[in-house]
């Protein structure tokens, strides 16, 4: 599962869309301060078209929006 990827601070949200063949992951920074993301494997940040892992920093009122392809099973 997605959330699974990426741990979160309470002051953050995670919204999910799926598509047959991409999953879209929105992180959401709801507080003033800089929160810090935990991307347990590595996905490419669309905002910034970097590739991303491990603890990131997020800025006030921040959002990330990641890509993943889907688990093949």
């Amino acid at each position: 599962m997605a959330s699974h990827r990426i741990d979160l601070e309470e002051c953050c949200e995670l919204a999910v869309r799926v598509t047959n063949e991409k999953s879209f992951l929105f992180v959401l920074n709801f507080s003033v301060k800089e929160t810090n993301v935990i991307v347990k494997k590595p996905m490419k940040e669309l905002l910034s078209e970097k590739t991303i892992m491990g603890k990131v920093g997020l800025e006030g009122f921040g959002v990330m929006i990641f890509e993943r392809e889907q688990d093949k099973n």
